[in-house]
């Protein structure tokens, strides 16, 4: 794949604290024998930030592989980019949520239907809390409150249930 964009210089696009190129290859079959033409978009990019702690300016470079069978005349490439890095945005904030305010980080049975089965329950909990939040909850509370505390609330109350009943959290 690096030899093929190697003969290829795409334009340096420049957005805010990014500069990025890429390389859109169409037509491609991966493996051997007759399989599905494949497009590959490559993305290299490169962020410059300042630390928070230490002020410095960092320069990261990250390179991207992007597989599709979407044809070019339906999606730009720039479109695969954007969906490439939606990908990590349902999985920074949607697992981030479930494992952070919802402390879904342990698998207690390590079996694929086990945790598979908590991991959808951890995701119809987080669901379901942020529904009760945004729908539930009147304006002015909404506006006194944050989703983590009505999170805490809801925790302190199982443990206070299990507490109760002399069962152990």
């Amino acid at each position: 794949m690096r030899e093929l964009c190697a003969q290829i210089h795409p334009p340096t696009q420049v957005e805010g604290n990014r500069c990025a190129q890429h390389w859109d290859l169409e037509n491609l079959t991966l493996g051997e024998g007759e399989g599905v033409p494949v497009r590959v978009v490559r993305s290299i990019e490169t962020t410059t930030t300042r630390r928070q702690r230490t002020r410095q300016v960092e320069e990261v470079t990250r390179e991207w592989l992007w597989v599709t069978t979407i044809e070019r005349s339906r999606l730009s490439t720039r479109g695969v980019v954007d969906l490439g890095h939606g990908r990590w945005v349902i999985e920074n904030e949607g697992f981030n949520e479930i494992s952070c305010g919802w402390a879904l980080d342990h698998v207690y049975r390590h079996e694929p239907v086990a945790m598979e089965a908590l991991t959808l329950l951890g995701m119809l909990a987080a669901n379901v809390g942020q529904t009760f939040y945004d729908r539930d909850l009147k304006p002015e509370l909404r506006r006194r409150t944050t989703l983590a505390h009505v999170v805490g609330l809801i925790a302190a109350g199982i443990r206070l249930g299990q507490e109760a009943r002399g069962a152990s959290p």
